[in-house]
């Protein structure tokens, strides 16, 4: 389950479960078989993962995310971009005892690569950054303070056609927000933008199609449906207050702070999920699928289950 470590006073939050919820989480601790490790005398000995969710069943969190999506908003973690909102990813997963948990990740940035003009060097960032910045500023109908966060030049190498062993000097772009991304790339393939000392080069991009989660998720290791861990002391937990969603526990989290394990050997389970299955019946006509206007409806089934239960 999500495990919080009692750090500065913070205790775990006391989840309060409807009686329906109370069974649930029975039956999922008893499929799991984790949160208690209750085994018959007969039984083998504790998995390296079980033994690992016991070990830091005080200090860390560890859920199986399950899905993910981004909003804009205020981040309550310091960056060294100095930014007070930006674009913050929501990872929704449940606990190895069938809890809910949603957590949002802070200070992860977009970004993407476009080729460093010949003779660029670390004189023409700023002129770069402004130039850039002022560009998606006339562009854009919202006033979103800034643009471009930051450029670095870095050494890549571009799978396209035959590079040889020398990599480029590739600009790397970080933007505030992720839907920046998008006018960036236009203004900078068009040549729309009129940089000092280079005037306007339309420049190719790399990885700039690429959606903002998948980008975090290939850069932080983290794999479709895969068990993350949150560094002790690190999250802070959202109170009732603060919650914006349905879930049983919500906390923040830097994106550094997040681990991402494998999903190998006993790593590779399924949490307990509650699934809901439901199947719509019609009085169709012979060889014609069913039409909501034309046919009638005359059964609807759901059926609510446990993942790993029989």
């Amino acid at each position: 389950m999500l495990r919080v470590m009692d750090v500065d006073n913070v205790k775990e939050p006391k989840v309060t479960l409807s009686k329906s919820q109370s069974q649930l989480s029975s039956q999922s601790r008893a499929v799991a078989g984790i949160g208690g490790l209750k085994r018959g005398a007969s039984s083998l000995e504790p998995s390296a993962f079980e033994q690992h969710l016991n070990a830091t069943s005080t200090t860390i969190a560890i859920f199986q995310q399950m899905d993910i999506d981004e909003y804009e908003g205020q981040t309550c973690f310091s960056n060294p971009e100095k930014l007070a909102d930006m674009t913050i990813l929501r990872l929704f997963g449940v606990t190895d005892a069938g809890v809910s948990a949603v957590c949002h990740v802070h200070g992860f940035l977009p970004y993407f690569y476009v080729p460093a003009p010949a003779g660029f060097t670390d004189r023409n960032l700023a002129s770069f950054i402004e130039t850039l910045d002022a560009a998606l500023k006339r562009d854009s109908k919202r006033n979103l303070g800034r643009f471009v966060v930051d450029v670095r030049i870095v050494a890549k190498k571009s799978i396209f056609g035959y590079q040889g062993p020398q990599k480029t000097v590739f600009l790397q772009i970080f933007f505030h927000f992720a839907q920046q991304v998008a006018a960036a790339r236009r203004l900078l393939e068009g040549g729309f933008v009129n940089f000092p000392d280079f005037g306007a080069i339309a420049f190719p991009t790399f990885e700039s199609s690429l959606a903002f989660e998948l980008r975090f998720m290939i850069d932080t290791k983290i794999r479709g449906a895969s068990w993350v861990e949150l560094q002790a002391g690190k999250y802070k937990i959202r109170t009732n207050q603060n919650t914006t969603s349905l879930a049983q526990i919500e906390v923040d989290v830097d994106y550094k702070d997040i681990i991402s394990h494998e999903p190998e050997g006993d790593w590779s389970k399924i949490a307990p999920l509650r699934i809901l299955s439901f199947d719509i019946e019609c009085c169709g006509r012979k060889g014609v699928f069913p039409d909501a206007k034309e046919d009638s409806v005359i059964q609807i089934a759901n059926l609510v289950t446990i993942q790993g239960s029989d």
